[in-house]
């Protein structure tokens, strides 16, 4: 089940580096809407992040996640943000 979640994480995180290349072709400023990353298979929330936010938690390897979202036995919050949370993979993920 674990290697499940990391999966649908990963998924989730492909998906918004797609985005992200999109919304710097559109020349688009500003915060930007991201699909969150947390591990569950059902949400399709959106995070709102400026790009240059989201690249700096990409060029860490973190994730962003809802508030709420964390799954503790797959991550741990590495910083709280007012819209989101931003997560790492713990283990040997």
């Amino acid at each position: 089940m674990v290697d499940k979640r990391r999966q649908n994480e990963d998924l989730f995180q492909e998906a918004n580096e797609i985005l992200e290349r999109r919304f710097q072709v559109a020349g688009i400023d500003g915060a930007a809407r991201f699909i969150c990353e947390c591990a569950s298979t059902t949400c399709m929330q959106d995070v709102r992040v400026d790009l240059e936010t989201f690249a700096s938690v990409r060029n860490q390897g973190w994730y962003m996640i809802l508030d709420g979202h964390q799954d503790d036995a797959i991550e741990r919050v590495v910083e709280r943000r007012e819209a989101f949370i931003i997560v790492e993979k713990t283990g040997d993920s």
